[in-house]
């Protein structure tokens, strides 16, 4: 009996190595969807605190395309449902608005293999100065080599946003200007080095400001200048850079879309 139970015990090893090695694998295709269309800006920049953001995304956002498998509410091409719109509704959630800085907005949508496509433009929030210069620097501003127009707009206190820092027909994130009251009571403007749509940073110096130093020095010593109140004037360089990193140094030559030279404009 016992020899018996043994034969019998391995028969059944034997026929389930047998049935393993005769699996055969499924093969699966594994479709993601393309963005082929972004409807949003790169960047939106917006107050702290205010119900306004919402306001400033369009209610479609983008367009995807998946011809293989396709959308569960999509429509038309190969499948029927190759192409969807990507909605304001399908913002994943709202990032904390109570503090200034910046965020990632994600829009998505998902094909019906569960893969995902993501628009995802940039949120800056702007808080108030506490000490603002005293006088308002919003309007429009005409370049003096070639009348190209170029708007500043109140963020907050003392937070303008410049819808073209310089002055040409190139197209680039929208930018900050901050106006502070420097000691003397006086007008005194200030930029932070941040990202052009190159991917690299940049940053508005003084018209005297030398090349080759870092983003700090040109910080502390070579701000852009207010040259007049009547009309206001400005003046400065676009200075670009490698990334925002404090230490890096400007390398004494355009990097993307911005020459070397002195930009002045006169409020219109």
């Amino acid at each position: 009996m016992k020899n018996i139970l043994i034969l019998v015990t391995f028969s059944f090893f034997i026929l389930s190595c047998e049935k393993s090695d005769n699996v055969k694998s499924i093969q699966t295709i594994v479709s993601i969807p393309d963005i082929v269309e972004n409807f949003t800006d790169p960047s939106y920049i917006s107050a702290t605190g205010t119900g306004g953001i919402s306001a400033l995304i369009p209610d479609t956002v983008g367009v995807a395309v998946d011809s293989i498998v396709g959308f569960a509410n999509g429509f038309g091409g190969k499948t029927g449902k190759d192409t969807v719109y990507v909605l304001k509704s399908d913002l994943v959630a709202w990032p904390d608005t109570t503090s200034s800085g910046a965020s990632t907005l994600s829009f998505e949508v998902f094909n019906l293999s569960n893969y995902k496509a993501v628009i995802a433009p940039t949120l800056i929030l702007a808080g108030p100065l506490s000490n603002p210069g005293p006088s308002d620097l919003s309007g429009s501003y005409q370049r003096t080599s070639n009348g190209f127009i170029i708007d500043l707009t109140l963020v907050n206190t003392g937070v303008y946003l410049l819808t073209n820092h310089g002055g040409a027909a190139v197209d680039d994130n929208p930018t900050l200007l901050y106006n502070y009251r420097s000691s003397l009571g006086t007008d005194s403007l200030d930029f932070p080095a941040q990202t052009s749509s190159c991917g690299n940073a940049l940053k508005l110096v003084s018209p005297s400001a030398p090349n080759a130093l870092t983003i700090q020095q040109y910080d502390n010593l070579y701000p852009p200048q207010i040259t007049s109140l009547s009309p206001i004037t400005f003046s400065w360089k676009v200075f670009e850079f490698a990334d925002t990193s404090p230490s890096t140094t400007h390398p004494g030559a355009a990097l993307c879309a911005w020459g070397l030279a002195v930009r002045t404009f006169v409020k219109q």
